[in-house]
């Protein structure tokens, strides 16, 4: 997933943002990511 495509499902205001980290988490984790690192770097 690139982070537009991420961008997009939380929306600008990061309405839903909460669930949608907790639903990409475990996806991530798997993948070697942390959704939390990527926020953090993205701003959210």
């Amino acid at each position: 997933m690139s982070l537009s495509q991420f961008t997009l499902i939380v929306g600008p205001n990061g309405s839903g943002k909460s669930t949608v980290f907790n639903a990409l988490d475990p996806i991530a984790r798997s993948h070697g990511v942390s959704v939390r690192n990527l926020g953090k770097r993205s701003g959210f």
